[in-house]
């Protein structure tokens, strides 16, 4: 339970995701993941959406995108 409060405590919110990004932007462009609600996290690009679901037995990953774009997503969720 300690990991998902940190996770919770080291997300940004939307907003900077919004500020990084725009409408149509680049699929592999680096975005900071934030948090969506409860333990749920966006932790994909400007492009793409890549869903973080954390739990206590284990987290789901939704999506990773491109291959260039899933590197983001990793670097994304290490900074969880």
């Amino acid at each position: 339970m300690a990991t998902l409060d940190a996770a919770r405590a080291g997300a940004d919110s939307g907003t900077a995701w919004a500020q990084d990004c725009t409408d149509w932007d680049d699929w592999d462009k680096r975005a900071r993941p934030f948090h969506v609600y409860g333990d749920t996290y966006h932790v994909g690009t400007c492009g793409i959406s890549a869903i973080l679901i954390a739990g206590p037995a284990g987290h789901v990953l939704i999506d990773s995108g491109t291959r260039n774009g899933a590197r983001v997503v990793l670097s994304n969720i290490r900074t969880l």
